[in-house]
């Protein structure tokens, strides 16, 4: 039963401190997201008043845009590895967590074995 109670209790431990630092992240992200959306109109408004070619490539499509558009997938393209990397990391916490685990349950069961031997 203390066993049980043990290992809930890290259990809940562990994901309290997962969903902060998740919580923590989100709002850094939302921070950097912010800054580089007011970075990203400045310098849409700066390329549009300025420049008299609004097309160097002479492609049809505004610069302007066609930068939106990489920045655009390049931002999808870090979110993607961002993503990954904490799959990763959660796999690796998961696997340390039944690693402790495991460890926790084999010297308790140890220490009952000991126990139960020396009332012998």
């Amino acid at each position: 039963m203390v066993l049980k109670k043990t290992k809930q209790q890290i259990q809940t431990n562990k994901q309290a401190e997962f969903e902060h630092e998740m919580a923590l992240q989100d709002r850094l992200d939302q921070r950097e997201v912010i800054k580089g959306d007011i970075q990203k109109e400045i310098k849409a408004i700066e390329a549009l008043s300025f420049n008299e070619d609004k097309d160097i490539n002479a492609n049809g499509v505004p610069d302007v845009f066609e930068y939106e558009k990489l920045a655009s997938e390049m931002k999808k393209h870090n979110d993607e590895v961002k993503l990954k990397t904490v799959d990763q990391e959660l796999e690796n916490k998961k696997i340390e967590s039944d690693a402790e685990t495991k460890k926790y349950v084999a010297d308790k069961q140890a220490q009952a074995a000991r126990a139960n031997k020396s009332k012998q």
